[in-house]
């Protein structure tokens, strides 16, 4: 797992980690990270299975108890359906596993934002973004506790800045830490230091 807690450090976050870097031009190559993230996206059971238990590993040798996970919402998603993102499953996972709470209900969208791929700059992603979500649950206490914000992809860092936001209006106290499984990156060598060989043994489990 990599940490990318500096990063985030104007969002004043506890920590934060992804698994892989995600090369755009790679999204279509079979056999790669990239490749792998988009089929996550796209729901392929296999893949699916494999980045969830890939992600619950490595999330419970970090020895933190995460008390609540929330995860981001899709572009067109306003409220979180039960089960009808990949992310869901990880969720789940890490509910069962770790003791957690799986809350994705806590937030909402005010609106549906594009998807942040295809806006080209830091300021137009910005104000897609923003104040896009709200609190729309509040029947759990999130102050002093250890909130973990589950994303695929973290680009430019706006989608979670702006969930951190509305967080912080309810629960100002809360411990926040992110986990996603890419870091959109542009150098190609850069997933050479993460074994892929690993990733297939737990596709082909």
């Amino acid at each position: 797992m990599i940490d990318i807690t500096n990063d985030y450090s104007q969002l004043h976050v506890h920590n934060a980690w992804h698994l892989v870097y995600y090369l755009s031009k790679f999204r279509n190559t079979e056999g790669t990270f990239s490749n792998y993230i988009i089929k996550f996206k796209e729901s392929d059971l296999a893949t699916i299975k494999a980045w969830t238990r890939w992600s619950v590993t490595e999330l419970r040798n970090l020895n933190i108890k995460f008390d609540y996970v929330i995860r981001a919402l899709g572009s067109s998603e306003l409220h979180p359906q039960p089960r009808s993102k990949s992310l869901d499953v990880i969720g789940h996972h890490l509910e069962k596993n770790c003791a957690s709470i799986y809350c994705p209900e806590i937030l909402m969208k005010t609106k549906a934002t594009p998807p942040m791929h295809t806006l080209r700059t830091r300021p137009e992603r910005f104000e897609a973004m923003h104040m896009s979500y709200c609190v729309a649950d509040k029947k759990f206490d999130l102050n002093n506790k250890n909130i973990l914000i589950l994303d695929d992809v973290t680009t430019a860092r706006i989608t979670t800045g702006e969930m951190l936001r509305a967080l912080r209006v309810e629960w100002p106290r809360a411990r926040f830490y992110i986990f996603c499984l890419g870091k959109t990156a542009y150098d190609d060598y850069l997933n050479d230091v993460v074994p892929i060989a690993q990733f297939n043994a737990l596709l082909n489990a």
